[in-house]
C-alpha cells in the first residue's frame, strides 16, 4: 500500500508540475493565414478569378479584391441575385 501511495503522490506531483510548467512558457507568436506561403495561391486564385468574364460583367464590384473569401461571398450574392431576377 505504501508503494501506491507514493505513487498516486509523485504523479499528482508531476501533473502539477507539468502544468505550471505550460503555464510558465511564453505564448507561441499567433500566425494568421496571410503570413503563410498559401497566401500566394489565394492570390493565384484571384487572378484566375479576375481572368473570367464573369469578373468583367461585375464591374467595379469587383475590381479589387483584397482577399478570397470576400471575393467569394460577393461571387455567391452575384449568382443568387441572377437566380432571383430570372
Amino acid at each position: 500500500m505504501g508503494a501506491i501511495n507514493l505513487l498516486d503522490n509523485f504523479s499528482s506531483t508531476a501533473i502539477v508540475v507539468f502544468w505550471a510548467v505550460c503555464l510558465y512558457l511564453p505564448e507561441p507568436q499567433k500566425r494568421n493565414v496571410l503570413d503563410s506561403p498559401a497566401k500566394l495561391i489565394f492570390q493565384r486564385w484571384n487572378e484566375a478569378l479576375m481572368a473570367t468574364p464573369f469578373a468583367s460583367q461585375g464591374g467595379a464590384m469587383v475590381a479589387q479584391m483584397d482577399s478570397f473569401l470576400p471575393s467569394v461571398e460577393r461571387t455567391v450574392e452575384r449568382v443568387m441575385a441572377r437566380k432571383m431576377i430570372n
